[in-house]
């Protein structure tokens, strides 16, 4: 009973969070702003707030976390290096 208890949580958990995982952004802002109005543990909170709030166009909240300085600098170059495929023989 108690095994069949911890592998329901554990399925429901995941299911969850492939749900979560694979919702458009539109929608995990909607259902983060609904959740905020529960009460619950400070940590789940403040991952609610940022999931609540619009991020980057493509919703990887990776251009923005990077320092300011170095993300808007102007003057800063970067190198793209293009490799060739390998040769089928």
């Amino acid at each position: 009973m108690a095994q069949s208890l911890i592998v329901a949580c554990a399925v429901l958990v995941s299911g969850a969070y492939a749900l979560w995982t694979l919702a458009p952004q539109a929608l995990r802002r909607a259902l983060a702003r609904g959740l905020l109005h529960v009460p619950m543990p400070g940590r789940l909170r403040t991952r609610l707030q940022a999931a609540s709030q619009v991020n980057s166009a493509c919703g990887c909240s990776g251009c923005d976390r990077a320092a300011p300085a170095v993300a808007r600098s102007a003057d800063r170059v970067q190198t793209i290096t293009l490799h060739r495929p390998a040769s089928k023989r």
